[in-house]
């Protein structure tokens, strides 16, 4: 038995530094986005789970012994008492960002989630993941005529992004109620940068104004769930999520210097206008709160819907205010399996998904809201003779809008993840 305890410690220490060192894959992913220019970047969290995205992200009132579900802590209790749940995944988008005159296209391609889950009493469940937090990267040229001057160009990039290494814990106080949180460690950096040059002139200096920010830091977030059990084996799940507003610790790298030469060939460096390197601040998470249930008959069918709500007014990033509005999104979907115990037909075992979301973003420009709308579904494939499924989501939709000379997105992306329920906990018997 001692030998089992030790073998199944190994096996959890070296997925453990297999999270550890996805911060390094998560952190190459590149994306093409103008709107991540703002606040945080486009935010991520908790929407790259297979089963979830492909049920239009509805997370909130959902749990099952074999679902991995950061996005509300309470949702691990209901971890099987003898397993052991893995999942990792890859995400990708393709997607076309549209002007009234013009079209860009762009795709990429990450590693996105590594998580893993069991319990450890009968009362007390765990899970561990890594995940992306959010992404930023943009790349946007804009041109003018001054007098004297000739043309005017000015050229905004940025790149990077945050990732977050969780811990969650579930307790259940008694039957049917379960209480959960994660403690989150935010990691990584945000780079912005700004350039004016004139092309029409050799005489005149180019300035460059670079920004990093790179965040290392706790913060906690908490749920609730209640499951009650209806009749012919229906059962209603309940649950809340809250965040308090948290100040996250940060350092910042600041520098201007004027140049010679062209955006992205510089011929002659001249003046360092600043130069501040490791300045210590903060940036604001805002307070969030959530809602959701789902209505299931066990292994045949599952409907839900969410609801969720942020405080992005009250964002900082070092006591500058960015203009944000607060932001909410809606949700709903389910999945239906035809028969899980078929001998018959194989597809009658594979689990069929379908959502929708509407999410009115923390963005609000030219008097015009920056709202992003998806459909989304997906396929479960169990394996033969194993509890370990492959997942498939796809989710197709917009954001942004060609009013007021802004830029609309359209897209598709997708997630592929292996989950592997396995028997990790059962005592070995001699004869």
């Amino acid at each position: 038995m001692l030998n089992n305890f030790i073998l199944k410690s190994i096996k959890a220490i070296i997925i453990f530094l297999i999270l550890l060192s996805f911060q390094e894959l998560t952190a190459q992913v590149k994306i093409n986005s103008p709107y991540t220019r703002f606040g945080l970047g486009w935010l991520v969290e908790n929407r790259f789970e297979t089963r979830i995205m492909a049920m239009g992200g509805i997370r909130i009132g959902v749990q099952d012994k074999g679902l991995l579900n950061p996005g509300n802590p309470a949702s691990y209790a209901a971890f099987d008492s003898t397993t052991f749940v893995f999942q990792g995944g890859v995400f990708g988008m393709t997607e076309t960002l549209k002007t009234q005159e013009i079209s860009e296209n762009a795709n990429y391609f990450t590693m996105s989630h590594l998580l893993f889950g069991f319990q450890v009493t009968r009362w007390w469940k765990t899970s561990l993941g890594v995940l992306p937090f959010s992404y930023t990267g943009y790349d946007l040229y804009a041109e003018e005529e001054l007098e004297d001057i000739g043309r005017t160009r000015y050229v905004y990039q940025g790149s990077g992004g945050f990732n977050k290494l969780y811990w969650g814990n579930a307790i259940v106080p008694f039957k049917g109620l379960s209480v959960g949180f994660n403690a989150s460690y935010l990691f990584g950096t945000i780079s912005h940068e700004r350039v004016v040059t004139f092309p029409d002139s050799i005489f005149i200096k180019n300035t460059r104004m670079e920004a990093s920010y790179t965040a290392k830091d706790f913060y906690f977030d908490f749920g609730v769930q209640y499951r009650a059990k209806l009749k012919h084996r229906l059962y209603l799940i309940s649950g809340l999520t809250f965040g308090n507003e948290t100040k996250m610790n940060s350092n910042a790298d600041i520098l201007a210097t004027t140049y010679y030469g062209d955006v992205n060939t510089v011929t002659i460096y001249t003046d360092t206008i600043i130069n501040i390197p490791n300045v210590r601040g903060n940036f604001i998470l805002p307070r969030e709160f959530g809602v959701g249930f789902s209505l299931h008959k066990e292994g045949q069918w599952l409907v839900g819907a969410d609801f969720d709500w942020q405080n992005w007014k009250s964002f900082s990033l070092f006591d500058q205010p960015d203009s944000l509005q607060n932001s909410w999104h809606i949700a709903v979907g389910g999945e239906i399996i035809p028969d899980r115990s078929s001998i018959d037909s194989y597809w009658d075992k594979v689990s069929y998904r379908l959502g929708f979301r509407y999410e009115r973003s923390y963005l609000k420009l030219r008097n015009t809201n920056i709202n992003e709308i998806g459909i989304s579904f997906g396929l479960g494939f169990p394996l033969r003779r194993s509890q370990t499924t492959l997942n498939l989501a796809v989710e197709i939709g917009k954001r942004g809008t060609l009013a007021n000379d802004l830029i609309q997105e359209n897209f598709v992306r997708f997630t592929f993840s292996v989950n592997i329920f396995e028997h990790w906990f059962i005592k070995s018997k001699y004869f």
